[in-house]
């Protein structure tokens, strides 16, 4: 995990100079420390005194300091892990020609995330959101456990109501929002966030929060700028637990691929969550492709499900369209809009924050919700009741 791993690891470090030099040792052991002075704007002689306690660190100083070392200013100065981290990881673009991951562009992605972060680190503390203790916890869990939790908590049908499943059972809330990209994971503070694009194709979603709920499982989430080397197994690990996630290699064996209809490759494919290509690939990896299936499970999902799937449009009712329009809203937690929107009320906070997820205008949300500012007359009757008036 880069530097967060680095973090935990040299936690009992006691002084800042400590944690300065075991920093900079373990993430960039050829850099000297009069590089590192340079960069900053500090003489060597300041900085060496300073890293031996014997000068004291001007708070300018440790904000580059930080940046440069790629950590927190807050974990610098008190050895403590910063609450209000955020920690990420994103589904990555794999290259079936060259057979690689391509890593997010971070940069793009900056934008949102820090949105999602503010979001979270404006009602901190108000006590809105629902407590994480009683429900189960994913870490460590594997995929088998994990959808055994998941269809204990919401029923064998879990991932027709994966985002809302998510949050009853482990505490971990799921944003869909335009500019999301092929997904992100977040840790702000204590909670764990998944945030997922809102396109119509309810699969593409599945499968990104089924990734994104195998980083957090595996414990693979790290600072945005942290530069991991270890990503490529990550991708590979959080991939192979959203297979199982969502296509159970006791399901897949099951089934006999030799005889199944077209029409029950439309309802796994409906009722698993998942796409045409990706449940040729997981068929494949366990070599179960038959040049017959390769064939069908070619045609897009949208399409197949149309033309194998009649069930799913009964006159007026239409199954496919109703996934499709709900994939494609916006979505934010119920609780962080009551602390957002109680906030407003409270004249705590703007309602900025509150208009985004709402998709409203923010003067709109302000004069039905804000406080009225004080007038002159209420405060004129205040002073009169001080004995304080003229």
């Amino acid at each position: 995990m880069g530097n967060h791993q680095l973090s935990s690891n040299v936690i009992l470090m006691e002084t800042i100079g400590d944690r300065i030099r075991a920093m900079l040792a373990a993430s960039q052991p050829n850099r000297t420390q009069l590089d590192l002075a340079r960069s900053v704007g500090m003489t060597p002689d300041a900085l060496s005194r300073s890293l031996s306690d014997l000068r004291g660190f001007g708070i300018r100083e440790l904000v580059d300091i930080a940046a440069q070392l790629r950590t927190s200013v807050h974990w610098l100065a008190t050895g403590e892990p910063d609450p209000f981290e955020v920690r990420v990881a994103a589904r990555h673009t794999f290259d079936h020609e060259t057979k690689t991951h391509d890593s997010p562009d971070w940069q793009q992605a900056r934008p949102t995330i820090e949105n999602v972060a503010l979001l979270y680190e404006q009602v901190a503390g108000r006590g809105t959101a629902p407590p994480t203790y009683g429900r189960a916890s994913i870490t460590g869990l594997s995929a088998v456990q994990t959808r055994s939790a998941l269809a204990l908590s919401t029923g064998p049908d879990f991932v027709r109501v994966l985002a809302p499943a998510l949050e009853d059972t482990f505490g971990i809330d799921v944003i869909r929002v335009e500019g999301a990209g092929n997904g992100y994971s977040l840790g702000v503070g204590e909670r764990h966030v998944i945030v997922i694009g809102n396109t119509s194709n309810w699969f593409f979603q599945n499968w990104s929060m089924a990734h994104e709920l195998g980083h957090i499982a595996q414990g693979t989430l790290s600072p945005i700028d942290a530069v991991d080397p270890h990503a490529t197994q990550h991708e590979l690990a959080a991939n192979a637990f959203a297979a199982e996630l969502l296509m159970p290699s006791a399901v897949m064996h099951e089934t006999d691929w030799t005889s199944v209809s077209t029409a029950h490759m439309a309802t796994l494919v409906w009722e698993l969550g998942v796409s045409t290509k990706s449940l040729r690939a997981r068929l494949e990896s366990l070599g179960l492709l038959r040049p017959e299936l390769d064939r069908l499970l070619s045609s897009p999902t949208q399409r197949f499900l149309r033309a194998h799937a009649p069930t799913l449009k009964q006159g007026t009712h239409d199954e496919i369209t109703e996934r499709m329009q709900e994939a494609s809203t916006r979505r934010f937690p119920a609780h962080l809009v009551t602390a957002h929107r109680e906030g407003v009320e409270a004249g705590a906070l703007r309602a900025a924050s509150l208009a985004w997820m709402l998709g409203d205008v923010e003067d709109e949300v302000a004069r039905e919700l804000a406080p009225p500012p004080a007038s002159a007359g209420s405060l004129d009757d205040l002073a009169r009741l001080l004995g304080v008036d003229d």
